[in-house]
């Protein structure tokens, strides 16, 4: 073949591969956007990546085209029949926290398990100027679970709402098992403060520091 040929095809696999490169680096991005935008209604295809028991509830990490999000679930047969690793499921932006399904079986999220990626989606619309006191509230909670990695708390945590919570009267916080949330859910009240830029989003403040929130669930069923 002459050499002339020979560089033509190399040059022309390149383009084709830089074409497809770039094809699926657009198509990532604009998943992305589309999904920073929260324009109702909006649906893309999630992989789920893992899911892990939480007291009454299940926690699951998925990943798309741009986008990596964990949401918190009912544990019931319905979710827990979707949200096996390895599946491919639509993901929706109905609802509080999005609607999974496939073919006819649906499931809603019933909370955040990500709350910094989360509060990023909408730190710009906290309604703080730059230089403002952070926001400050007493929280009064109890104990309703703890595993090995997680503690959940259920009770009035009124600066909820500034990540978009759902009820911030009632709701479950999701903490660390960390030294200071330890202390923290040794107790029934603690003090409040939540951040529109910065870690953490929510915190709850802790003799010997802050305990990170990591995310929130809205109860399944009445205190």
């Amino acid at each position: 073949m002459p050499a002339k040929t020979q560089v033509s095809q190399f040059f022309s696999s390149l383009l084709i591969v830089g074409l497809g490169a770039f094809t699926a680096l657009s198509l990532a991005c604009s998943t992305k956007n589309m999904y920073a935008a929260g324009l109702p209604g909006w649906k893309t295809q999630l992989k789920v990546v893992e899911t892990i028991p939480r007291d009454r509830y299940l926690e699951t990490h998925f990943r798309g085209d741009g986008i990596e999000i964990q949401r918190f679930f009912a544990a019931n047969d319905i979710c827990r029949a979707l949200l096996e690793p390895g599946g491919l499921l639509e993901y929706a932006l109905v609802g509080n926290y999005g609607e999974f399904s496939r073919g006819d079986l649906r499931c809603n999220a019933t909370g955040v398990a990500d709350l910094e990626k989360w509060r990023r989606r909408f730190g710009k619309n906290s309604g703080l100027t730059s230089g403002a006191p952070i926001p400050r509230a007493q929280a009064n909670y109890q104990l309703v679970a703890k595993d090995e990695d997680s503690i959940l708390l259920r009770g009035n945590f009124p600066l909820a709402g500034k990540v978009r919570a759902s009820g911030s009267q009632d709701l479950v916080l999701v903490l660390p098992r960390s030294s200071e949330c330890q202390e923290v859910a040794d107790r029934s009240t603690a003090s409040m403060e939540y951040r529109p830029s910065g870690d953490p989003a929510l915190a709850l403040i802790a003799s010997n520091g802050r305990c990170a929130v990591r995310g929130f669930i809205s109860p399944l069923t009445s205190p």
